[in-house]
């Protein structure tokens, strides 16, 4: 599943241009980007990619290319923005990104405005796919290529989930640690809870989260594990936790709790889904190529006929000199 991820973003590379609002549309005239454009400025700017890139390009935004493959797969069954994307995912520390998670720019207000994805490592180093923007379209490139321009990082929970392998995975925390995602790991509780509180009563809000796994970090941990029923003294925040936080933030409370075995079930009810979902999505691209090609073979056809009128205008032309 995640190399089907990884193969579906990484195809469109320096091939697919950014159109805002597409979701892998193929774009096949200027009037068509201008109408889906917010400005005449970024519509001259799309125009111009794609033109560069040949015309009858398929298009993306920023969140269009990671919904247009997690649809295609079957992960999702509606739209997402990057703000969305992001809000559902386990936050993690850049130190620990992984092939498919993603990576978020923020603007003033917290929320996430633009999205790019963990295509490939090359020395060690994270490569971010993203569609870049109007006058860049889909590129991949290192993480480090513009510092600071990443900002925040996500696990791909929709990958993990159905994959069978690592379920809600992230880095595993523990009392006493000093970690960047324990600061992700106290924003998340606080948002759920409202606030964190130490055994001395310090009263932690929104804007003073720490690095440090205190006392308060185990308390909010400690409560989330008894709303959902999970074992735990709140010390350790693991993959079962993770679960638990997930769905805290979504508002889900599964009436049974969550158990290890439950989330197996879910994996295994997704895979074999997912084996459905695949072979449809086999047909679906089988059948898209088609279509790509009858355009292509109507497009030829027009200029036939074009040709064959311009011939014949010509002919009508020397015969009323006669």
């Amino acid at each position: 599943m995640l190399e089907q991820f990884i193969n579906l973003i990484r195809q469109w590379i320096d091939i697919a241009i950014y159109v805002l609002g597409s979701q892998g549309e193929t774009i096949t005239s200027a009037d068509q980007i201008r109408r889906m454009e917010n400005t005449t400025v970024n519509a001259n700017r799309a125009i111009a990619l794609w033109i560069k890139r040949g015309k009858r390009c398929v298009a993306f935004d920023c969140s269009g290319l990671v919904v247009w493959a997690l649809l295609k797969l079957g992960l999702i069954t509606s739209d997402m923005k990057a703000d969305g994307i992001y809000d559902k995912c386990p936050k993690i520390a850049k130190a620990v990104l992984r092939l498919g998670d993603f990576a978020f720019r923020i603007n003033e207000d917290g929320n996430a405005h633009h999205i790019g994805i963990v295509t490939r490592f090359v020395d060690g180093i994270p490569w971010i796919t993203e569609s870049k923007g109007r006058d860049d379209g889909v590129v991949e490139r290192s993480i480090n290529a513009d510092p600071g321009y990443w900002e925040k990082y996500g696990s791909n929970i929709f990958i993990n989930s159905a994959s069978g392998g690592g379920g809600f995975d992230m880095v595993v925390l523990k009392f006493g640690e000093t970690n960047l995602a324990v600061n992700d790991l106290q924003k998340s509780l606080i948002k759920a809870y409202g606030k964190l509180t130490g055994d001395d009563g310090t009263v932690y809000l929104s804007g003073q989260e720490t690095n440090y796994y205190g006392t308060a970090t185990k308390n909010g941990v400690l409560a989330l594990l008894k709303e959902y029923g999970l074992p735990g003294d709140g010390k350790t925040f693991d993959e079962l936790g993770s679960a638990a936080l997930t769905f805290k933030l979504a508002g889900i409370k599964p009436s049974t709790g969550i158990t290890q075995a439950m989330l197996d079930a879910e994996k295994a009810k997704a895979a074999a889904l997912l084996v459905q979902v695949n072979d449809l999505g086999l047909v679906v691209s089988d059948l898209r190529r088609e279509i790509l090609e009858k355009a292509d073979q109507i497009d030829e056809k027009e200029q036939e006929l074009v040709a064959l009128a311009n011939n014949k205008r010509e002919s009508d032309a020397i015969l009323s000199l006669h």
